[in-house]
């Protein structure tokens, strides 16, 4: 019996339970061991056939099953594995995107325990790639996720960047020191990118598409990128999953849209928190 014919049976049997057809994780991991595919693999044809790997059950009717497929065959490169790419990891994760690239040179210490969803005791003084992978093994197996343990400078941000065909770059970076070298490196390499700068219960979030013959705008045109604001006003963890959560909905958007080929336009989102407030900026 073929793999989608043993497939299509499973989810026969659950299309009479749920009225759905969905294959189950025990299900996958059994044609995983019986056939040697990978579990990226299986949950890709298994897409291509109409057939619902049941975790992303809850994404529906939010996101269509034709969507769940265009971000399984999606690629992410998410730079900085701190507060922010550390949520920004489990949001992709949990919502299926095939393949991710992260990258992040720096060890964990006593304050990211306040807001960094990757950062435990255990993992104090080690390295934030280790923790991610660590993550990505007891969240999603079926991702294709890899990790670089070094700090980009200007140049190596281009070179991670044409590494792969990636379709949207994640700017995580902690301050906003190299967020200008991120912006001009994707604008090199004609990457659309989803950005968030966060400082007390503040916060910023774009998405900059890649236009050919258009200039791009990031936090770090205006904002600057001076000393760390957010080390003097502090970030607490509800504005680090706030803000995780706005970029993330922007990444599921733009990735979508990029696989349907439709124009993608530039978002700009301020919000507060204490006052509760979220404003689209317009320039």
């Amino acid at each position: 019996m073929s793999i989608i014919n043993q497939m299509q049976t499973y989810a026969q049997k659950n299309f009479e339970k749920h009225q759905r057809s969905f294959i189950s994780l025990k299900q996958l991991k059994s044609l995983a061991k019986s056939t040697g595919q990978s579990l990226k693999a299986l949950e890709l044809l298994a897409l291509r056939n109409k057939i619902l790997p049941e975790r992303y059950k809850r994404n529906l009717d939010i996101i269509s099953l034709e969507e769940q497929l265009l971000l399984k065959e999606s690629s992410v490169l998410l730079i900085g594995l701190g507060g922010l790419g550390g949520h920004c990891l489990d949001f992709l994760l949990r919502l299926g995107v095939g393949s991710i690239l992260a990258v992040d040179g720096d060890k964990f210490e006593e304050s990211n325990l306040n807001r960094q969803l990757l950062c435990t005791l255990g993992g104090l003084n080690k390295a934030k790639t280790d923790a991610a992978l660590k993550h990505a093994k007891k969240i999603n197996q079926a991702v294709d996720f890899k990790v670089i343990n070094q700090f980009l400078d200007a140049g190596s941000m281009y070179e991670v960047m044409q590494s792969q065909p990636f379709d949207l770059v994640i700017d995580a970076l902690g301050g906003l020191k190299n967020r200008m070298h991120l912006q001009q490196a994707a604008t090199k390499a004609k990457l659309n990118v989803v950005t968030g700068a966060i400082a007390g219960f503040s916060g910023y979030i774009s998405l900059v598409p890649f236009i050919a013959g258009e200039a791009t705008i990031n936090p770090a045109q205006f904002l600057g990128t001076s000393a760390n604001i957010e080390d003097k006003i502090g970030t607490p963890a509800p504005t680090v999953a706030f803000a995780a959560s706005l970029m993330l909905t922007f990444t599921q958007e733009a990735l979508i849209k990029k696989k349907k080929n439709e124009a993608l336009q530039a978002q700009y989102l301020i919000f507060d928190l204490k006052t509760q407030t979220l404003e689209k900026v317009k320039f």
